[in-house]
């Protein structure tokens, strides 16, 4: 792992792999840390073109846990940081649920360094309502195990109910505080008027995702990203990269595609 010290002191800790010209940055979810992308960066790796970053965001996995600043713009300040340590200024974003929020600040802060975004499962810059009763749940997750683990079991596909066990144990390595002030965040978003992008933006969704489907995202995203392509990964859930990361990676590489020969 290495580590990088943001500008009010948290130390965000990240992974890196190869060292070839296209720059690519895997953005986790809500609740977890990067070792959700690993199917993912374990394959992207072996292109000697790519070089993979990969953080844990402030709060989540080995990098630091801060008071107050679970924000999207301290995520997304982060990277920016973390980026123009590495002399990055060019590069593809890839994020998954509110690792898509994010990659959308970062598309509304910085457009001109974002070569193509792809995003799976995510979370709209608009955000995303749901019933009192859901968010009671979705809240109670940070202090109450039993709740996170039966949700996270309704967010993945049939045949992949061991990935919820995974993704629960990585969760354990997350700031409760992170957890709590994050959901407000992705859930409550309201920053779509600020996304003006003009690149190339690829959406996936899972088949049995019950939150993030075609028709929410056609009603949202395509609103403001309405260069978005949409496409349904089968037999997959909400946690795509852990659950059919095939599917995802090569929709990733066609968005490169040029830039690869």
């Amino acid at each position: 792992m290495y580590s990088h010290v943001t500008s009010d002191g948290t130390m965000i800790s990240y992974r890196k792999f190869g060292s070839g010209p296209e720059q690519v940055v895997l953005i986790h979810g809500w609740m977890v840390d990067g070792r959700v992308w690993r199917k993912v960066w374990e394959k992207l790796a072996a292109n000697p073109k790519l070089t993979i970053l990969v953080p844990d965001l402030r709060g989540s996995g080995e990098s630091g846990r801060s008071d107050s600043t679970y924000t999207l713009d301290r995520y997304a300040e982060d990277l920016v940081e973390l980026l123009a340590r590495e002399s990055v200024s060019n590069y593809w974003v890839v994020g998954h649920s509110m690792g898509g929020t994010i990659a959308q600040k970062l598309i509304s802060t910085h457009p001109s360094q974002v070569r193509g975004v792809v995003l799976a499962a995510p979370v709209p810059a608009s955000g995303m309502p749901m019933p009192n009763e859901a968010r009671i749940i979705f809240r109670q997750v940070s202090t109450n195990a039993e709740t996170a683990k039966t949700l996270l079991a309704g967010l993945v596909a049939p045949g992949h109910e061991t990935l919820a066990d995974e993704v629960f144990d990585i969760s354990r390595d997350v700031d409760p505080a992170a957890i709590s002030q994050a959901f407000s965040e992705w859930s409550d978003a309201d920053f779509a008027e600020t996304v003006n992008y003009s690149g190339s933006v690829s959406v996936w969704y899972g088949e049995h995702d019950e939150y993030i489907t075609r028709s929410f995202l056609q009603r949202t995203m395509c609103k403001f990203l309405p260069q978005s392509a949409i496409q349904e990964i089968a037999g997959a859930g909400h946690y795509i990269p852990l659950e059919e990361p095939d599917q995802l990676i090569s929709g990733i590489i066609r968005l490169m595609d040029p830039s690869l020969h």
